[in-house]
């Protein structure tokens, strides 16, 4: 996670994309091969040398909570069967085992998407479709899902504010949605939300 910031500052999409995986216990490490084919012309020692051990790498994106265990060797993925062209990368990632592991809690993420807000909706959103999550974790999501959502109203005007503000009564009304009441009323208050403030939460 050392990097999460800079990665969410040049490719959002994708990062968000991949915490969403990692979060929901849905990761794959991606394992790349590179084909190489002899070329007519002779390499230099140095590059021929750079060329083999580019194609010898393998690519997993080491996370915390995953150990290596947790991630199958080579030998026991199976034969992948993969269709390259010459000099070209190939990846199958779908026929990949995915590796058991416990994802961490997603509040691990949180402070990751300072600056992010949309990224960072889509992320809180995806995570709560997620299984086996803990009663505290999706307390933590909800809350901070409501927080988002009067941040995002307080940025908007007309239309906009008022559909931002009725996600954030939906959940403050919805039925077994865990929701740290005392934050919510602290929120409310502070985004000028009245109706957080007077409404029945639960």
């Amino acid at each position: 996670m050392k990097y999460a910031r800079v990665l969410l500052e040049n490719c959002s999409q994708d990062t968000t994309k991949l915490f969403i995986q990692y979060y929901t216990g849905q990761y794959r490490p991606k394992k790349e091969t590179v084909v190489v084919t002899e070329s007519s012309t002779p390499q230099p020692g140095y590059a021929a040398g750079a060329i083999n051990a580019v194609s010898n790498l393998q690519n997993l994106l080491p996370l915390p909570y995953m150990n290596v265990s947790a991630v199958a060797s080579p030998a026991a993925q199976g034969n992948v069967k993969l269709t390259v062209s010459d000099n070209q990368v190939a990846e199958d990632v779908e026929q990949l085992p995915a590796p058991r592991y416990t994802p961490p809690p997603p509040s691990t993420a949180f402070s990751s998407f300072v600056d992010h807000p949309d990224d960072f909706i889509i992320f809180l959103e995806a995570c709560l479709e997620g299984k086996d999550l803990k009663e505290h974790d999706r307390i933590d999501l909800y809350t901070t899902l409501f927080e988002m959502y009067l941040f995002k109203s307080n940025e908007k005007k007309g239309v906009d504010q008022e559909e931002w503000e009725a996600k954030a009564k939906k959940l403050i009304e919805g039925k077994n949605i865990p929701i740290d009441t005392s934050n919510i009323l602290l929120l409310s208050h502070l985004s000028n939300f009245r109706d957080g403030t007077t409404c029945n939460i639960g």
